[in-house]
């Protein structure tokens, strides 16, 4: 930069280094303004469009910095995913609830072990699709790793998750987080709610 200040195409690699790498927005659009200023050429003109659109991803991905609009479109996210969550701990608990059971039979066992595989299938299809649209959120870092360790039993990737939870200000995110599951009776109708109209619907309403 210091022997070419103005090079438009050197301030757009500059501005995508610090986006990408130093995970700055306010540097990287300043950059961008000033190749603005440089007389960029069409080719870099939709460049320079690109990564500010990559920079709101970015800004949008701090819960902290979200405007209005924004910030309700995460919320249904968020509770979509948290609600996904607590349903594959739900059928986890279902299956060893039966288990204790004295008479079980095999029937059983089959369909609440394909009822805890859908429900957790189904809570990592939108805990990633929230992901990418907001992969840099603490809090629902956070959560996805409590939901690798205690549902996919992945505590290595959990480790990793939480690590990146950390470095994105997620380090108290479980605090108030509530996963508690209703205990259900011996009589209670044990249905798979990822196989549900309302949890299908859930997964196609999840980030548009």
């Amino acid at each position: 930069m210091a022997v070419f200040p103005g090079d438009v195409g050197l301030q757009i690699l500059t501005a995508n280094y610090l986006l990408e790498v130093k995970r700055d927005g306010p540097a990287a659009r300043t950059q961008l303004q000033l190749a603005l200023k440089g007389g960029p050429s069409l080719v870099q003109r939709y460049q320079i469009f690109s990564t500010i659109e990559n920079s709101k991803r970015l800004k949008d991905g701090q819960e902290g910095h979200l405007d209005l609009q924004s910030y309700v479109e995460f919320k249904r996210n968020y509770r979509a995913v948290i609600r996904l969550h607590k349903e594959a701990l739900g059928a986890q608990r279902d299956y060893w609830q039966l288990l204790t059971r004295s008479h079980v039979k095999t029937g059983a066992v089959r369909a609440a072990l394909e009822a805890m595989d859908q429900a957790a299938d189904a809570a990592q299809q939108v805990y990633r699709r929230v992901l990418e649209r907001y992969p840099n959120n603490g809090k629902l870092l956070r959560c996805y790793g409590k939901f690798l360790e205690d549902v996919q039993n992945n505590p290595a990737a959990a480790g990793r998750v939480y690590q990146e939870a950390a470095r994105n200000g997620g380090a108290d995110g479980l605090l108030s987080l509530d996963l508690k599951v209703k205990y259900n009776t011996p009589n209670s109708k044990n249905e798979s709610s990822a196989s549900c109209p309302a949890t299908q619907l859930l997964l196609q309403y999840v980030v548009g």
